[in-house]
């Protein structure tokens, strides 16, 4: 059908159907092919080959054809045949369609090799937006990319000790349901911390649980969980939603006394506070909670921020004012929405995930 449509495109497979039509003609009529059609034959098949689009250059079809296609129109030509299939799994096009649709960050990169490729990714994410009528909602991959950043220091040997601090947002902004998928995302990154202790010999792992709202109340200390059934147990069992306003400074007061009542093996300990939450707050408070992790950072040698996004409205530029932080490179202008935002996709590309989101602000 495609070489039907476009004759001028590929003139030798014109002629070569021109000449079959021939054929087909004089066996229908009984008797030899008037002159004028005669003089189409052009021979046999092996004197004048069908092109295909596969025997294009390469440099052609990545740079002239398959660039220049959506992902709608790769899907229809991987259905096309087996080698236009192999065509279509361009890996190179389908990261430059899902960084124009999303971002593609370093917590994407790590999730679509998590997925098998971005065209995998790019489909589950697809699929999760199709269905979430409007919520924006991580895919299995880009949640456990999340937690492999979270859990890296420990997992390939860096440190003696991880100490882990979940913050969890309870305010009455975000809803019960926000609220589970909360509690589901720390419950599924407390299996892999123990999972990856057991596997680190040596390596001491600590996870600690602290709910906010106006106020802060510790869920699970550092010292508490003995295992990961416990610890799975106190959150889907025990951890029932605050409500109220919110505060950033409470819950990251009570992680710095949390953590530095941990003594330090060997002085090679690494801490992760990972917030989740919709990041509603006002700008004084935010200034205050921001002042307060740089100070975090500091006063520990280094502590690696995480920030969840979860809700509806969510205040992405808090977040990522968050983030940055602990950096050693501060803003210009923390005021600026283009200058954080610049920033954080160069330091925390890694850092920030929406886990549910709807109507995210910047």
């Amino acid at each position: 059908r495609f070489w039907r449509l476009h004759p001028r495109a590929f003139p030798a497979a014109a002629m070569a159907r021109t000449r079959f039509a021939s054929k087909r003609n004089a066996s229908s009529s009984g008797g030899a092919a008037p002159a004028s059609r005669r003089r189409l034959d052009f021979g046999d098949d092996s004197a004048a080959p069908v092109p295909t689009l596969c025997a294009l250059p390469s440099e052609i079809l990545e740079q002239q054809i398959i660039r220049s296609l959506d992902a709608r129109a790769l899907c229809a030509l991987g259905a096309a045949s087996r080698a236009t299939l192999q065509l279509s799994r361009h890996e190179g096009r389908w990261r430059e369609l899902f960084a124009e649709r999303w971002e593609a960050t370093k917590l994407a990169e790590r999730a679509s090799e998590r997925a098998g490729g971005w065209r995998q990714l790019y489909g589950a994410k697809h699929v999760r937006e199709a269905d979430g009528d409007g919520w924006h909602t991580a895919t299995e991959n880009e949640l456990e990319a999340m937690i492999d950043f979270m859990l890296a220091p420990a997992a390939e040997g860096e440190c003696a000790a991880l100490h882990v601090i979940f913050l969890v947002d309870g305010s009455g902004s975000v809803s019960s349901d926000d609220f589970a998928v909360s509690k589901a995302f720390v419950a599924r990154a407390a299996q892999r911390l123990y999972d990856t202790a057991s596997k680190v010999p040596g390596c001491e792992v600590k996870m600690g649980l602290v709910q906010f709202a106006n106020e802060c109340r510790v869920e699970l200390g550092l010292d508490e969980a003995q295992g990961v059934d416990e610890a799975v147990e106190h959150i889907d069992g025990n951890m029932e939603r605050m409500s109220g306003g919110t505060s950033f400074l409470a819950p990251l007061l009570q992680a710095q006394e949390m953590l530095n009542e941990q003594a330090s093996p060997g002085g090679n300990v690494k801490r992760v506070v990972a917030m989740l939450t919709d990041g509603c707050i006002d700008t004084y408070s935010l200034s205050e909670a921001v002042s307060r992790a740089e100070h975090l950072a500091d006063s520990l040698g280094g502590v690696s921020m995480y920030m969840c996004g979860i809700g509806r409205g969510i205040n992405v530029h808090a977040m990522h004012r968050m983030l940055i932080a602990g950096e050693s490179e501060k803003l210009s202008d923390p005021s600026s929405s283009a200058a954080t935002k610049e920033r954080a996709g160069k330091l925390t590309g890694g850092r920030y995930l929406g886990l549910r989101t709807l109507e995210a602000a910047y």
